[in-house]
């Protein structure tokens, strides 16, 4: 079947499992220059996180071997190891993701310039010329998929529809190394029976109030009112209704503007009441906001922390960064500290944080003389520190000492 006039073929390309992918190919290019054996990480039960000697921190990445055990990203590594003993472990290297990134893209573009970059490891491919029917589109989007597999040594899934919302549907199809069609005459057949959390931009608390509504399958959404939709989930009801019939915008846009802030925010099961609660919830937030902006090449240069009270009141409150920071442990002493300063006691529904006045983490940032002078006292006094605890652990034992919350 041909595309009708007008209509547009767009793709979805993704990297599976981009980090452990991106690593394993380091490691067996390293092997081959260095006369050694390897293993494919991907083959074996394996994980990407940031300490890989105290096994501390969270999951990046985890293989599909290591999935079949349960463990997963924005898990804890002690956990992934109670789980499956035997893992192997290789450490995050962000610049070489950025590395890959780059040449992905730059070899998608020999296709189309008209590309969409969403994150590290995935975008939009616009093909409108080169694709005259869905039947060369799919043919091409095979070519794509097995040269990047061939050449770069990784895989990806390209979902392939006319709108951009069906295209990221499709990709999360069957993976990894796999092309995927939604176009919407198929939309009834391949995701109307599914789950309503599985449709796109459809969160656990939209799913949960759709199930209250007796909407349990995104084929029960594209057939409900759409006023009614609205009228319990606002705009949100609308849009979802929209993408579950295949309605969504299309123009894939290759100069995308830069993200001028991230944040994440929760609200809490329970109020909090307590200031050590209160930097746990900061904890996890701060370590899933470096992963945004590790996965988007990001940096900060602000750190701005939200709270709403029981009450329905709300307090802000920001600053700038000595420097650029990314690390989840930078942005959370940024965060604790604003949240001590702006709490007033009372008990808390949700806490957010924000980092703003991002640049790209690859870019020189210029310091003032009294941002150079502080940052360096900064990290004589983290390299004393360490120093110490190197010098304890060698003469006491591993167990005599390690960082603490503050």
């Amino acid at each position: 079947m041909g595309k009708a006039d007008g209509q547009k073929i767009i793709f979805h390309i993704d990297v599976n499992s981009a980090f452990l992918s991106w690593s394993a190919v380091e490691e067996m290019e390293a092997a081959l220059r260095e006369g050694r054996e390897s293993v494919d990480l991907r083959t074996i039960p394996s994980i990407v996180c940031g300490d890989i000697k105290e096994r501390r921190g969270i999951v990046t990445a985890a293989s599909i071997p290591a999935k079949r055990r349960g463990v997963h990203s924005a898990q804890t590594v002690a956990e992934a190891f109670r789980l499956c003993p035997e893992l192997v472990t290789v450490k995050s290297d962000f610049g070489l993701y950025r590395i890959r990134s780059r040449e992905l893209m730059d070899f998608l573009r020999t296709y189309s310039p008209v590309l969409e970059q969403l994150s590290v490891d995935e975008c939009f491919l616009d093909v409108t010329e080169s694709a005259g029917d869905r039947q060369q589109a799919v043919s091409l989007a095979c070519e794509i998929k097995d040269r990047v597999r061939d050449e770069l040594g990784f895989t990806v899934n390209i979902g392939v529809s006319v709108n951009k919302v069906l295209a990221k549907m499709a990709s999360d199809f069957e993976k990894p190394d796999k092309v995927h069609t939604l176009f919407p005459d198929e939309i009834q057949q391949k995701i109307w029976p599914m789950p309503v959390g599985e449709l796109f931009m459809a969160g656990k608390a939209s799913a949960a109030k759709l199930k209250a509504l007796g909407i349990h399958t995104i084929g029960e959404l594209a057939k409900s009112d759409p006023d009614i939709l609205e009228s319990h989930l606002k705009s949100h009801g609308r849009t979802l209704w929209e993408y579950a019939n295949g309605i969504a915008g299309d123009r894939v846009n290759p100069e995308r503007e830069a993200a001028k802030s991230e944040s994440v925010e929760r609200t809490l099961s329970s109020d909090c009441i307590d200031l050590d609660d209160a930097f746990t919830h900061i904890r996890r937030l701060c370590v899933e906001l470096a992963g945004r902006l590790r996965n988007h090449g990001y940096r900060a240069g602000e750190v701005a922390i939200l709270i709403k009270y029981a009450d329905f009141t709300s307090a802000t409150h920001q600053r700038r960064t000595v420097g650029v920071i990314g690390e989840a442990d930078d942005l959370e002493r940024e965060a604790r500290a604003l949240f001590e300063e702006s709490w007033n006691g009372r008990p808390v529904r949700l806490i957010g944080v924000r980092a703003g006045k991002l640049v790209s983490a690859d870019d020189p940032v210029q310091m003032s003389l009294t941002d150079y002078v502080k940052e360096q006292q900064a990290g004589n006094r983290r390299k004393k520190a360490d120093d110490a605890m190197k010098d304890l652990r060698e003469r006491f034992g591993d167990d005599i000492i390690f960082k603490g919350r503050q």
